[in-house]
């Protein structure tokens, strides 16, 4: 069965309760001060075409922020309430976090950046463009989402490890372990305020009708679907061989057994062995590694390829039960 910390469950109160609804204070809080000096009319609806064609008080796009906001955080703390015991896994923590991140994180800059461009406007009606806001609006919550997402997930949260010694070439065995990189690592800190800088730059870009606003979302998305490839590696070892792969299905290695010359575990540290952590496939390095922290690691021997590392938890259960797989595969 999968347990869950106590830990976890403070950090997803943390991350997908209050952090939210700090957020939306402060996108309301910088709208309130602004708001004395905003037309009596602007800009609250916007055509396909991205010209304004609904028009509100000031009030409305407080109101908006405030209720969309703070309700959608109430509502998913609501369903977690009832998801958050320690015995429960951490797939539906992290799609209600990742959901609430979202929601928030793409209204407050949508309407917080139209807000404000159109402070000092004589007319609502030349308000600008606001499909490059919605743009990097959209980018900001999907940014968000990939963030809180790893942010809730429960290293503490594992399957019960295989004993080898229950292991025998007869027996068809599935075999699944995980690696993730520690919460410590300065480098998600530098990863996510560098996300956050993208982001901040890119809605200024778009605010002030700069042209270039798409790349700033563009390398935002990227950053946003890259993060999990470097926080987690996911390990598959059953009768087709070994898979390792991210959580977001790529990279992805998969080697057949037949392809299997040997298996090993050893301690390695991928950034004095590979000058990185990471998915490091070069040709100059004397094996491949998929190595996101140091540690216990499986080595698999390829034929007519370099050999693999993967960093797993459990690595010794991973190496006797690849091999029972091999004797199996030998015997069959």
């Amino acid at each position: 069965m999968t347990r869950r910390s106590p830990a976890a469950g403070r950090r997803f109160r943390l991350v997908a309760v209050w952090l939210p609804t700090a957020v939306t204070a402060l996108a309301v809080s910088v709208q309130l001060v602004a708001l004395p000096f905003a037309p009596i009319t602007i800009a609250v609806h916007w055509s396909l075409t991205g010209t304004p064609d609904g028009f509100g008080s000031p009030w409305s796009s407080v109101a908006v922020t405030a209720a969309v906001g703070f309700g959608i955080t109430a509502l998913f703390a609501a369903f977690a309430i009832f998801d958050i015991r320690p015995d429960h896994q951490a797939p539906a923590h992290r799609l209600l976090a990742g959901s609430t991140w979202f929601v928030v994180a793409m209204m407050c800059a949508l309407t917080t950046t139209t807000f404000l461009q159109q402070i000092g406007a004589a007319d609502a009606s030349d308000a600008p463009n606001v499909l490059p806001i919605l743009a990097m609006s959209l980018a900001t919550g999907f940014a968000g989402a990939v963030l809180a997402s790893v942010a809730v997930s429960d290293p503490s949260a594992q399957a019960r490890p295989a004993d080898p010694r229950e292991l025998s070439p007869a027996q068809t065995v599935q075999w699944f372990g995980t690696a993730r990189r520690s919460r410590a690592d300065p480098s998600l800190a530098l990863f996510a305020l560098v996300l956050g800088a993208f982001s901040a730059f890119g809605l200024t870009i778009a605010a002030t009708g700069g042209s270039s606003w798409w790349l700033q979302a563009l390398l935002l998305a990227i950053g946003a679907v890259s993060l999990p490839a470097m926080l987690e590696l996911r390990v598959r070892i059953d009768a087709r061989g070994l898979l390792v792969r991210s959580p977001i299905g790529f990279p992805r290695i998969h080697i057949r057994l037949d392809e299997i010359e040997g298996v090993e575990e050893l301690d390695v540290n991928p950034v004095a062995s590979y000058g990185k952590l990471g998915w490091s496939t070069k040709l100059a390095l004397p094996e491949d590694a998929a190595a996101i922290r140091k540690g216990r690691a499986l080595r698999v021997g390829r034929r007519d390829r370099t050999p693999l590392v993967v960093t797993v938890d459990d690595a010794g259960t991973a190496a006797a039960v690849l091999e029972a797989q091999l004797a199996a595969e030998r015997h069959g």
